[in-house]
This record gives structure tokens, sequence and C-alpha cells, in this order.
């Protein structure tokens, strides 16, 4: 009985665990519609646009840097949840490259971290201008 007891409540975490997120693998990009929108940081050096299906990212407003084109020979893996949007851009031999996390702190704000083999940002507070 003990053991039906531990099968149990182990079998509930795992499904309970994996509504959270919802992986997302393959070439596109599909960020949740709660983060789809302009959203920079306070002195506008960060700017990021996401759509229903492209980031793209405005370094200082000089330039747009789409990730469809930027990561397109890449494998693209996504978890999404009401509260977070996590990418991870991989080689084709599943390495990891980079690693970008936005999660929500309130309707109008979230916080960006950004990871790769060379640095590591965050958290950076980014309040939403436009919705998409």
């Amino acid at each position: 009985m003990k053991r039906l007891v531990v099968f149990l409540l182990a079998l509930f975490l795992i499904v309970g665990c994996q509504s959270v997120f919802t992986p997302d693998e393959g070439g596109t990009f599909s960020p949740p519609n709660w983060i789809q929108g302009t959203w920079s940081d306070e002195s506008s050096l960060t700017e990021f646009t996401f759509t229903k299906d492209n980031i793209v990212s405005s370094p200082a407003g000089l330039i747009n840097i789409s990730f469809l084109e930027l990561y397109a020979d890449n494998v693209i893996v996504q978890n999404k949840s009401a509260s977070e949007y996590e990418v991870s851009i991989e080689n084709s031999e599943g390495e990891e490259l980079e690693n970008y996390k936005f999660e929500k702190s309130s309707n109008t704000t979230v916080d960006y971290y950004k990871r790769s083999s060379l640095l590591t940002i965050g958290p950076v507070v980014l309040i939403r201008e436009t919705e998409e």
C-alpha cells in the first residue's frame, strides 16, 4: 500500500510539473500572448518586440535583429508558461549556445536574463511599451 501511495504521488508530481511549462522544439518562435508587444529597459538600451512568430531585438534602437533570421540554422527550444518564457538556442549537437529568459513580474514589467558561453546578463527590468 505504501508503494502504491508513493507511486501515485510521483505520478501526480510528474504530470503536474509537465503542465507548468509547455516545451516547444523546432525552428520557429512562438512567444506566448502575454509577452507579445514591445518591451524596453528604462534607458532604452535593451528593447525586444515579440510577435506571434518572432522576436526582434533592437539594441539601443540602432538596428533590428530578427531572431528568426539570426538563428535560422539552429535548434530552437522554448518553454512557456503563464509567467515565464524561455528560449534556448542550440547547435545541431544539442549544445546550448544562448539562453533567453523572461519572467513576468507584473502586467507591465518582465525580468530579462541572457546566458551564453561569453556572458551572463540579468535581471534587467523591461517595461511594456506597446501590446501586439
